[in-house]
C-alpha cells in the first residue's frame, strides 16, 4: 500500500523538477541568444571602425608623401639658391679656384695634369 501512495508523490516531484529544468534551460538559451546578438553587433561595429582606421592611415600616408614632396622641392630651391650664391660669390671675389674645386670629378681615375 505504501508503494501506491509514494508513486504519485514521486511522479509529482519528478514532473516539477523536469518543468524547472526546462524553464532554466529556456532562460539560459534566451541569454545565449542575446549574447550572440550582442557579439554580432559588436563585430559589425569593429568592422566599420577598422575600415575607418584603414582610410585614416591611407590619408595620413598620402599627407606624408605630399609633405615629403613639398619638402624635397623646398630643399631643392634652397640648394639651388646656395649654389647660385656660391657661384656669384666666386665671380664677385674673382676666386676661380672655388669653382674648379666644386667642379672636380668624383671618379677614382687618377687626375690628369692640368686639372
Amino acid at each position: 500500500m505504501t508503494e501506491l501512495v509514494s508513486a504519485p508523490i514521486f511522479v509529482f516531484i519528478t514532473g516539477t523538477a523536469e518543468v524547472l529544468i526546462v524553464v532554466f534551460v529556456a532562460i539560459i538559451l534566451a541569454y545565449g541568444v542575446l549574447v550572440a546578438k550582442n557579439i554580432k553587433d559588436l563585430s559589425g561595429i569593429a568592422k566599420k571602425e577598422t575600415a575607418k582606421i584603414v582610410r585614416d592611415i591611407e590619408a595620413a600616408r598620402d599627407d606624408i608623401k605630399s609633405g615629403v614632396e613639398f619638402t624635397k622641392k623646398r630643399i631643392g630651391l634652397v640648394a639651388g639658391a646656395l649654389s647660385a650664391q656660391r657661384v656669384l660669390s666666386a665671380i664677385i671675389n674673382g676666386a676661380s679656384g672655388a669653382i674648379k674645386k666644386s667642379a672636380r670629378r668624383k671618379t677614382k681615375r687618377p687626375a690628369e695634369k692640368g686639372e
